[in-house]
């Protein structure tokens, strides 16, 4: 950071001439002190010159076409906001996978929630894996242990059974609904689709 600062001082001091002259070579810099070079041209009215600069800054962005551009840090954050957002983890294992990336060496276990690894668990399984194919997969995946695998599994098992519940329970309010003869809206079709989901989600997680 001294350096930098350094660095900064010291385009203060030098000519016009030579802080253009050092703007036309960013691929030599580093890139962050080029909004600190950017400022000093603009202090110095050379607006184009920065303006070049931001071009720069814009294309070296666009060039990381693919996964492999990007460090392992980088990797995690694109990793975390994606399944942050509701992206499930095997989507998000298929894409890298794609790319070239191999999510286990790139997500550490610290970064998987028990959500995100019972929901990799339940892909497994309705891949019809062996058990003990997926013990395999599971303790590559997280480096986790067989007593934690059957935590998981005893906690999918249960959220599949409180699903096929709700599921059920939605189901029969809809059909004593329709046998009152009422009237069946636009928004009981909608909850009665979301009860079916509910229990298929349910059924997979049984497994």
């Amino acid at each position: 950071m001294d350096n930098l600062d350094a660095i900064i001082q010291n385009y203060k001091k030098i000519s016009t001439q030579k802080l253009i002259l050092i703007s036309r070579e960013p691929s030599s810099l580093d890139i962050r002190i080029i909004p600190y070079l950017q400022a000093e041209l603009i202090a110095r009215t050379e607006n184009e010159e920065a303006l070049l600069l931001s071009e720069y800054l814009i294309k070296s962005t666009e060039k990381k076409t693919t996964y492999n551009d990007y460090s392992k840090e980088e990797l995690n954050k694109i990793i975390k906001e994606r399944m942050d957002s509701g992206e499930s983890l095997e989507s998000v294992k298929i894409n890298l996978k794609d790319n070239g990336i191999n999510i286990l060496n790139t997500l550490g276990p610290e970064h998987v929630s028990d959500a995100k690894m019972r929901e990799y668990l339940s892909s497994l399984r309705n891949d019809k894996l062996g058990e003990a194919e997926i013990q395999v997969k599971m303790k590559a995946a997280f480096r986790i242990t067989q007593a934690e695998i059957d935590v998981l599994t005893r906690q999918l098992r249960s959220n599949g059974t409180s699903n096929i519940t709700i599921g059920i329970i939605i189901t029969v309010l809809m059909v004593l609904i329709a046998l009152l003869g009422r009237e069946i809206k636009l928004t009981s079709v909608i909850f009665l689709i979301i009860a079916i989901s509910f229990i298929f989600k349910g059924i997979r997680q049984r497994k």
